[in-house]
């Protein structure tokens, strides 16, 4: 973006960055306090949807509350940790390689 402004002004730019789901006024929580099934997908960047199917086919720790998932923020960080995929030297996301290359890395 190129702004063009008298000389000796001042201008004050503001970008805001939003995460999937995630809610306009972030409240904190105390430790240990239980996260709703929306406020965990905000934190872990996935539709509530998708939260639900995975609390569906048990890929993931939760607790039920009156018929409602609910999740702790520590059973969310090692879900993110357990399910991380580390980055190999020589491969850049969506690149396309041979099966040769492929398994080259995997070495």
């Amino acid at each position: 973006m190129t702004l063009i402004v008298p000389e000796g002004s001042v201008i004050e730019i503001k970008q805001t960055i939003t995460f999937i789901n995630a809610p306009q006024t972030r409240q904190e929580k105390p430790a240990g306090a239980l996260l709703t099934t929306d406020e965990a997908a905000g934190f872990l960047a996935l539709s509530p949807e998708t939260l639900r199917r995975l609390c569906r086919r048990k890929g993931i720790s939760f607790m039920k509350v009156g018929g409602d998932y609910r999740f702790r923020t520590r059973d969310l960080e090692t879900w993110i940790e357990a399910n991380r995929e580390e980055w190999k030297p020589g491969f850049a996301p969506g690149q396309k390689m041979s099966r040769e290359k492929a398994l080259e890395l995997l070495k």
